[in-house]
């Protein structure tokens, strides 16, 4: 997503807490102004912008209802050429690593 033609236009961000995903979404709407980005709270949130198709999508590791392992081989699935960032405060890497080598793209943890 480096060059002009390949920035993001469609930006799914899928958090459970208000707080993280408007934070979410306002670092989208920073980094990418041109995008149009919509908002999942949960699993069935994601289910919902199925018809979206994001070019981008920012998710949280432990989004509401949803184990992230299965959630990644799902969004994989469902999004084939989208590019999926886990965004975690989860501290195991075992974990994350799992949830990198079933479909997401980037992990990024954040400082406790």
């Amino acid at each position: 997503m480096e060059t002009e033609n390949s920035l993001p236009s469609r930006i799914l961000v899928a958090d459970g807490q208000h707080l993280f995903r408007t934070a979410l979404h306002d670092l989208a709407r920073k980094a990418y102004p041109l995008a149009e980005i919509r908002e999942a709270d949960g699993f069935e949130g994601l289910m919902a912008c199925r018809d979206f198709n994001p070019d981008l999508l920012l998710v949280d590791f432990y989004c509401t209802h949803y184990d992230p392992v299965t959630s990644a081989k799902w969004l994989r699935g469902e999004y084939p050429a989208s590019y999926i960032v886990l965004v975690s405060t989860v501290p195991d890497q075992k974990a994350v690593d799992n949830v990198l080598d079933n479909g997401v793209e980037a992990g990024c943890r954040l400082r406790q």
